[in-house]
């Protein structure tokens, strides 16, 4: 029988969105709190735009957890308020420790971003996740709602360029929003694209050698066809050996398990489970990300191999 979280599971990511700007009603304060001393200008044309992905991730994955514990229980009656308020309590205790990883990443990518002399600007508080579960969940009315929302903010704050970290992020912007928000224009950018035009002028060595797979997430390869970038900035790496994990890489990557987890939390982790074993049968040490949800997903479901985001590869060998 197939492991299916309650149908309320999507109003309640749907009704976030639309009343707070986030699937989960996670706070501005919150959600900002990882720029908090990296002094990042609140104007300008271009912005770094989280989408509020990674921020997110520490409490996704303890909704999740929930999610799995409560999935056998019959969601009527006054049970369903039982256990909506367990995953209320459940979203005020999320990991301390992951909010920290996650933070961090966040400011990794703002730091690299201005080691290789890019200019650019964070929302704050104005800032609205880009909303890819509404868009995947086929709940278009509530997406053209939201899109025309944030292409708002945009133009309120004056924004002209946006960089995104996240392939979710991206291929909303590049792809999606033009065909539901009636004249935008703004162009977004992926970090990788700014990375590899400033690759020649790069001295990149590790002080380690590392034997690493990639990942390449579905929406960047299959959907933007942004496969050889991440190939050209690893190749460049002194130190660095990339084992492919063939046949299912590039454009025939497998899937990690997300972003199902709310919907198919079980299945979910199966999947991210049995791409974990095709990687580790690379004999890589390493599995390098390019998504957060990639990330969390692999994670969650746990490897003896070391799991990095592609940032904190970056980090190390762009000083």
């Amino acid at each position: 029988m197939l492991k299916v979280s309650p149908p309320w599971i999507v109003n309640y990511i749907k009704d976030n969105v639309l009343k707070t700007g986030n699937p989960l009603g996670i706070s501005a304060k919150d959600l900002t709190s990882w720029s908090k001393g990296l002094n990042i200008p609140r104007k300008g044309e271009i912005v770094l735009y989280t989408g509020c992905e990674y921020q997110l991730l520490p409490y996704i994955v303890g909704f999740i957890g929930k999610l799995e514990k409560i999935w056998g229980i019959v969601l009527t009656g006054p049970k369903l308020k039982r256990i909506t308020l367990s995953i209320a309590d459940l979203l005020i205790r999320a990991s301390a420790r992951d909010r920290d990883y996650y933070n961090n990443l966040l400011a990794l990518y703002a730091n690299l971003l201005r080691k290789i002399g890019v200019d650019f600007s964070y929302l704050y508080e104005d800032e609205l996740y880009a909303g890819g579960l509404l868009y995947e969940f086929g709940l278009e009315e509530e997406f053209s709602q939201h899109a025309n929302r944030v292409a708002e903010v945009l133009r309120k704050n004056s924004v002209r360029k946006i960089i995104t970290i996240s392939p979710h992020t991206l291929e909303l912007f590049r792809l999606v929003y033009p065909k539901y928000v009636d004249n935008f224009d703004i162009e977004a950018l992926h970090f990788l694209e700014l990375i590899k035009d400033k690759i020649d002028g790069l001295s990149l060595k590790l002080e380690r050698s590392i034997n690493a797979t990639l990942h390449d997430p579905c929406h960047l390869a299959r959907t933007l066809d942004m496969v050889n970038e991440p190939r050209e900035i690893l190749e460049s790496i002194k130190g660095f050996k990339l084992i492919e994990p063939e046949p299912n890489t590039k454009k025939l990557t497998k899937c990690c398990g997300a972003p199902i987890e709310t919907i198919f939390p079980h299945l979910s982790r199966k999947i991210a489970e049995n791409r974990l074993k095709e990687l580790k049968r690379t004999g890589a040490s390493c599995i390098i990300t390019l998504c957060p949800f990639c990330l969390a997903s692999f994670r969650r479901a746990g490897s003896e191999l070391e799991i990095k985001d592609f940032v904190e590869l970056l980090t190390e060998v762009i000083r």
